[in-house]
């Protein structure tokens, strides 16, 4: 017990601090970048999933890694010591991962407006609650995609992109720039032959074809603006196959169902959670290494 106190107290200071420390450097860069200095080129993706994934190991490697060195095995050294730095990774990128995924839903202000025109107006928003609007169904546009993902490209993400121009009595004659957007996603297995992917694709195109046909639009809470991201691009050409249009001005709204006040879920509680829980593993890990005193 005495060793592992003193293991502790070597190594645990070290991986609060870069633990906390990637989180709280990362929500502060993106707070000024969007809102002090109002930088919003940057992909959700990039907030949302590749910071997180690169941010941990640049601290780890250079601060935790050298703390490590107290720590000997009696077996499989390099293994036990890789299986330490590996969690205390992967704990500090899901927690990097959840506090942006938070970040993104509670600086979204609700901003409420009469009718749709008044959006093209106003500074962007991330959510709107319209008072009256309006759907062009016969002007619907369609893009889709298909990606490989999976560690061996095993699974592949089906993603189809819908959009029809939201109109006011103010707007009819104009141009539409406001577009309602609608997404459906599935996933198959990457391991099915040419002619299986195709019908398992035409499949889900037909369904969800028909399931616009039928669609309620106006039975939303509120509508989020889709911010830069690569489904804001995807939902851009869908508005091109629409009218034939440039529409890298255009905005994208999604419909949604759920109230407002609700928008955070549980995403805060999972940052904590996801550090309780890496820490946890890692403090079982250490159980099992021996101390030597450094010189």
């Amino acid at each position: 017990m005495d060793n592992y106190s003193k293991k502790l107290a070597h190594i645990l200071p070290t991986l609060l601090a870069i633990t906390f420390g990637t989180v709280i450097v990362f929500v502060l860069l993106r707070l000024l970048l969007e809102l002090g200095l109002h930088v919003s080129t940057i992909k959700d993706e990039v907030w949302h999933k590749g910071i997180p994934f690169f941010a941990p190991w640049i601290p780890v490697m250079i601060w935790l890694r050298p703390r490590l060195r107290v720590l000997t095995f009696d077996a499989f050294e390099d293994r036990q010591r890789s299986a330490l730095l590996v969690t205390s990774g992967a704990t500090i990128l899901i927690a990097t991962m959840m506090s942006q995924q938070y970040l993104t839903t509670a600086t979204g202000a609700l901003t409420e407006v009469k009718r749709v025109g008044d959006i093209e107006a106003m500074p962007p928003a991330r959510y709107y609650h319209i008072e009256r609007f309006a759907v062009n169904s016969a002007l619907q546009g369609f893009a889709s995609t298909l990606r490989e993902y999976g560690k061996r490209n095993e699974k592949l993400m089906m993603d189809l992109y819908f959009v029809c121009p939201m109109v006011d009595e103010s707007a009819k004659e104009q141009i539409p720039k406001v577009w309602y957007g609608v997404h459906f996603h599935k996933e198959i297995s990457n391991r099915l032959t040419a002619a299986q992917t195709e019908r398992e694709y035409q499949s889900f195109r037909n369904r969800c074809e028909y399931e616009m046909l039928g669609y309620q639009y106006t039975t939303v809470d509120h509508m989020e603006r889709v911010t830069a991201s690569d489904k804001l691009e995807q939902y851009r050409e869908a508005v091109k196959r629409s009218m034939y249009v440039a529409a890298s001005d255009s905005v994208i709204l999604e419909p949604i169902r759920e109230k407002y006040e609700a928008r955070n879920g549980n995403k805060l509680a999972w940052v904590f959670g996801s550090i309780a829980i890496g820490l946890a593993i890692f403090l079982i890990l250490l159980i099992w290494a021996d101390y030597k005193q450094p010189g």
